[in-house]
């Protein structure tokens, strides 16, 4: 009898098992979210801000997103909106999402909100004009100067951006100096400094790091590369630099080209002992006579351009000067 009622007690345990059991509900499967973002049609990574609303037990769930592209896993199945909220490539506009912003996702599925942004062409007008040459700071009409060792040549432009008013653009001019020996002598020899203090804005403007580099006939020239200037052969000296600049700014510009030095010392040291690398050196070169200076003679004609970064400029005619009349330099002892 005992044995009968345990096998009768077995075989309720087991079917209750198995009741219990094949009522349990099988684990519902996964919902997922992907967001996605795209610049110009092409696919875009980075950091933008968006949420995502969804369907919750007692109140709607919200998913903040920082980046893309991310994939959300095990969300609540149901319909979903996506909502761009700020940032994205930059200088881009956020057009829509595709393919709708409300989307319901079913058990085991996936749905995709893409982000969409499209370049944004800002047209803007930079412009650089000639205004004078100075000798030693003072303007001075062209003609010809006689001027002692020491002295300063530089010349002066005006440089503006029209726009967004406030705004800040990065700049970037090449400044071109024609420098024509006509002495006595069979060349005459320009050292590089560099300049790294040669170039100056009123009022002030930040120099963009990097951006300032001296160059002879396009190739560059550091710190102490010498040039040799022979008679009647003109050298093409460059200057480019870049300027952080707030647009609708009236800007003065500054670019001491040379300094007179006289005749050149039996070694460069002496030369060498007055700067380290040029970066407080107030003239992009240094002129040098071989010999006594009498009869050393060079004439001076320039000319610049300017751009900005990642702005269409809307007039390019004032993106760049014509060659300014010619100055003369007679070298005194």
């Amino acid at each position: 009898m005992k044995k009968n009622l345990f096998a009768i007690c077995l075989v309720a345990v087991v079917l209750i098992a198995f009741l219990v059991l094949s009522c349990t509900p099988p684990p519902a499967e996964e919902c997922n979210i992907d967001v996605k973002a795209t610049l110009d049609g092409t696919a875009w990574t980075g950091a933008v801000q968006y949420t995502l609303t969804g369907p919750g037990a007692a109140a709607p769930t919200i998913i903040n997103g920082a980046s893309v592209p991310t994939t959300h896993s095990n969300v609540d199945c149901g319909s979903w909106t996506c909502a761009y909220v700020s940032g994205g490539p930059a200088g881009a506009t956020f057009t829509g999402i595709t393919p709708s912003a409300t989307q319901t996702v079913s058990a085991g599925g996936t749905i995709i909100f893409t982000l969409n942004f499209v370049t944004t062409q800002v047209t803007w007008d930079a412009s650089i004009e000639f205004e004078t040459w100075t000798i030693n700071g003072d303007p001075v009409p062209p003609g010809t100067y006689q001027v002692p060792p020491g002295t300063i040549v530089d010349i002066e432009y005006t440089v503006h951006v029209s726009g967004e008013e406030d705004a800040v653009v990065n700049v970037f001019e090449t400044k071109k100096l024609k420098f024509h020996y006509k002495g006595s002598k069979e060349c005459i020899s320009l050292h590089s400094t560099g300049g790294g203090a040669s170039a100056k804005m009123s009022p002030p403007a930040d120099k963009i790091p990097g951006s300032h580099m001296a160059t002879v006939e396009g190739q560059p020239a550091p710190y102490c590369t010498w040039i040799d200037a022979f008679y009647c052969q003109p050298v093409i000296l460059d200057l480019e630099v870049g300027w952080e600049c707030v647009v609708c700014v009236d800007y003065k510009q500054s670019v001491n080209w040379v300094r007179l030095k006289g005749a050149l010392p039996g070694s460069t040291s002496e030369i060498l002992q007055e700067g380290e690398n040029g970066e407080d050196e107030e003239a992009v070169f240094e002129v040098y006579t071989l010999g006594p200076p009498q009869q050393d003679i060079f004439t001076l004609t320039a000319w610049a351009e300017i751009e900005m970064e990642g702005i269409v400029d809307e007039n390019p005619d004032n993106n760049s000067t014509d060659e300014c009349p010619e100055l003369t330099i007679e070298m005194l002892p």
